[in-house]
């Protein structure tokens, strides 16, 4: 108001997002402060309501169709750099946002090698038979740590279950809140921009040993 003599001018913002921040925003654009609902089978209506304070987005590396390696480190650990420390996987598994970083449904991005079926990786039941990430038993040096006051190797393997079991449930219901059937037009005024990379490939499909459960990059 000092510099320009206006009063009430309806500000918009231009966002600049990476990684995930990208899937954040564009929920932000098509909810605004809506949260998901606690209830994992209900929904909300896309509304737009964030765009009435926005321009422009610019996405940078956002993944999308979601991303294979997210799946590869939350089983293997997170090795940020080559001489960095590997972050141990159970660690990982206690991050909300990885999960719903997994890739869409569609395109049997995570497939079992004999068959080339598609794995049902949002199934929790998958992740027990398998004892995939948070729940595999060598982990427990680092549950210990991540659970003081749980006194046996039974005890956290339940709580590990119960809040991987609320993390899928919530990747679920985030996937679907950003693929909605229905979606109003979008505002004239919003542009959106993703530049993406060419200088790193990116895992497209995995595959996994269905006796095993041990994935590798197809």
């Amino acid at each position: 108001e000092k510099l320009y003599g206006l009063r009430n001018y309806p500000v918009k913002f231009d966002m600049i997002a990476h990684s995930m921040g990208g899937l954040l925003a564009r929920y932000y654009l098509l909810y605004g402060g809506t949260l998901l609902p606690e209830d994992e089978t209900r929904s909300i209506p896309p509304t737009w309501k964030g765009a009435e304070n926005v321009d422009k987005l610019v996405m940078i590396g956002t993944p999308n169709a979601g991303y294979v390696d997210t799946l590869l480190e939350l089983n293997r650990g997170l090795q940020l750099v080559a001489a960095s420390p590997i972050y141990p996987k159970s660690l990982i598994g206690t991050f909300v946002s990885y999960y719903q970083m997994f890739p869409d449904t569609f395109g049997d991005r995570i497939v079992y090698d004999n068959t080339g079926e598609p794995v049902d990786y949002f199934s929790e039941k998958t992740w027990i038979k398998y004892n995939w990430g948070i729940l595999d038993p060598a982990e427990d040096i680092w549950l210990k740590v991540l659970l003081p006051d749980v006194a046996t190797a039974k005890e956290r393997r339940a709580i590990a279950i119960d809040h991987l079991r609320k993390c899928l449930a919530r990747a679920r219901q985030f996937k679907r809140a950003m693929l909605p059937k229905r979606v109003p037009p979008k505002p004239d005024h919003l542009d959106f921009f993703l530049i993406a990379g060419d200088a790193v490939l990116t895992n497209q499909t995995l595959s996994v040993n269905p006796d095993t459960g041990a994935m590798r990059v197809k």
